[in-house]
C-alpha cells in the first residue's frame, strides 16, 4: 500500500512540475496588437479593464507569459507621470514575434515538396494573418 500510494504521490508532483513550466520569450516582442480594444487581466486570468490598442507599445519585448491562462506581459504606454506600466492581456490578442523578415516561397507548390518537406501548424505568413 505506501508503494502505491508513493507512486501516486511521485506521479502528482511529476505532473505539478509539467503544469507549473513557463513558456518561453527570449526575443519575443509585440509585433501587432490584433482588436482595437484590448482586455487586460490579473495573473489569474480574471478580467481586469479594457485597453485601447495605443496603449500597448510596439517593438518591446514580451516580459513574461503563462501557459495557463494563455498570458503575456506586455509594456504600456507610460501613465501621465512617465512612469513605466505593464499589463497582461490574451496571446491571442496581440502578434508575437522576434521581429526577423519571413520569407515567402517563391516556387510553386510539388508533389516533392509535399511529401519532403517537414510539416507546419499555425498561419502563413505570406497569406494574410
Amino acid at each position: 500500500m505506501n508503494k502505491l500510494l508513493s507512486g501516486a504521490c511521485a506521479l502528482a508532483l511529476l505532473g505539478a512540475a509539467g503544469a507549473s513550466h513557463a513558456c518561453d520569450t527570449k526575443g519575443q516582442k509585440v509585433m501587432e496588437v490584433m482588436t482595437d480594444d484590448v482586455g487586460s487581466y490579473d495573473e489569474n486570468g480574471n478580467l481586469l479593464a479594457d485597453l485601447k490598442k495605443s496603449d500597448i507599445e510596439l517593438n518591446q519585448n514580451i516580459l513574461k507569459c503563462k501557459d495557463t491562462p494563455a498570458l503575456v506581459q506586455v509594456s504600456l504606454t507610460p501613465d501621465a507621470k512617465g512612469a513605466p506600466r505593464t499589463a497582461w492581456v490574451n496571446m491571442l490578442e496581440v502578434k508575437v514575434g522576434n521581429g526577423a523578415e519571413r520569407k515567402c516561397k517563391s516556387t510553386a507548390p510539388s508533389h516533392l515538396a509535399d511529401t519532403s518537406a517537414p510539416a507546419v501548424s499555425g498561419l502563413d505568413p505570406c497569406h494574410g494573418k
